[in-house]
């Protein structure tokens, strides 16, 4: 076994890697010394080793300039003035940019559980996400009006949106209404 992991990190595998083999290794293998395999110290010392000797790669190495987004948005003009494509991808650009919320949660956005409040609207999320367990209370999210500048406003942006989604929403207040519809006929999640 450590001679598998070490030749496979010569082999330039990562460290992702050679885990997902110990584990491999240790669900089909017999114990040794009383261990699993994968926890035996010497295979726990291995790659501990290979770790500090290859730490992995951020998995991103670059950053890109908010700005430029932000002026192209302001470039498109008013919300009443943009297709149904373009302010489903400002609006989820501008909700995105204005809380720390995975795509997942934004996805799970629901009209029906959306309040407005003076500073922003806030939705309460209904579903699990993937950092929300099960016996947890489900998570607000907040998103900040922008009054300086209504073109980068989610705000203003979503309630244009709504205006423009109408017809394609449910009219039973106990059916679901996610946020974000489908920019393609027949306009459903």
């Amino acid at each position: 076994m450590l001679n598998f992991l070490a030749s496979q990190f010569e082999a330039g595998l990562e460290n992702r890697t050679l885990n997902v083999y110990r584990s491999a290794l240790s669900a089909t293998h017999p114990h040794i010394e009383g261990y699993n395999v994968g926890e035996h110290p010497l295979v726990v010392q291995l790659l501990q080793g290979i770790f500090n000797s290859r730490p992995p790669a951020p998995r991103y190495t670059y950053t890109w300039d908010v700005s430029t987004v932000m002026s192209h948005l302001e470039r498109l003009g008013p919300n009443e003035q943009l297709s149904l494509q373009q302010r489903s991808r400002k609006l989820a650009f501008l909700l995105a940019i204005t809380s720390a919320e995975r795509g997942s949660e934004l996805v799970a956005h629901d009209l029906r559980i959306k309040r407005s409040h003076p500073e922003g609207i806030s939705f309460n999320l209904t579903e699990l996400t993937k950092t929300v367990r099960v016996g947890k209370s489900c998570k607000t999210s907040f998103h900040a009006s922008f009054p300086q500048n209504k073109l980068l406003c989610p705000c203003s942006c979503l309630r244009e949106y709504e205006i423009q989604t109408q017809a394609f929403r449910p009219e039973s207040v106990s059916e679901p209404n996610k946020l974000f519809l489908s920019v393609n006929n027949p306009h459903k999640l």
